[in-house]
């Protein structure tokens, strides 16, 4: 994944895309993960690409943020569909060595929750 993420990013700085796309940090541990701040208007992707996914697990958290200490803000189930804040923006937990994946959602304070990203699948 992180090798799909650096081509992606090699690919918009190549095209003139990649204005304001942070560099990726090489380990992410609890304390780098993104705050509300980091997900402002510099998001890696643009906020009007969105993506589909079915919830494919009887029950999936949707967390404030791509930690399972965070906030659970609600509960998606299985046959729901959830949008993308932008197609496959993810974020790896070394820690706690769970994969999560940018969705919009009116509960969280900034509009992006975050689900694991083995509950979904892109339609």
């Amino acid at each position: 994944m992180r090798f799909a993420i650096a081509v992606v990013s090699a690919s918009l700085l190549v095209m003139g895309c990649g204005e304001g796309v942070d560099e990726i940090p090489a380990t992410q541990d609890e304390a780098s993960v993104p705050q509300a701040s980091d997900q402002g208007t510099d998001r890696p992707v643009s906020a009007s690409v969105t993506c589909k996914y079915l919830v494919i697990w009887s029950a999936a958290g949707v967390w404030e943020k791509p930690t399972q200490g965070s906030p659970l803000l609600k509960h998606k189930y299985r046959d729901d569909i959830v949008t993308g804040s932008g197609c496959d923006w993810t974020w790896y937990n070394e820690s706690e060595n769970v994969e999560f994946l940018a969705v919009t959602t009116t509960s969280a304070e900034d509009g992006i929750g975050w689900i694991k990203r083995a509950a979904v699948t892109r339609l």
